[in-house]
């Protein structure tokens, strides 16, 4: 079964509680959350930035071809 330790005022940590029970599994899925919501962000910002820097390339070889063109 589990076991409680107390360690102090009102401070309660659960042991042994297994893989999906006990109070520290809200703890881990807000936590989880965090860090998706994080790769998300960060994986946002990669694609947004290679969608501007081929933009940026493609516009200025537009403009090259246009220029030796004429």
């Amino acid at each position: 079964m589990a076991e409680a330790i107390i360690l102090g005022l009102g401070h309660c940590r659960a042991m042994d509680m297994g893989k999906y029970g006990g109070a520290n599994q809200g703890d881990r899925w807000r936590k989880r959350m965090r860090q998706g919501r994080r790769r998300r962000l960060s994986r946002n910002l990669v694609i947004w930035l290679f969608i501007l820097a081929t933009s940026a390339i493609s516009s200025t070889l537009i403009a090259m071809n246009a220029h030796w063109r004429f």
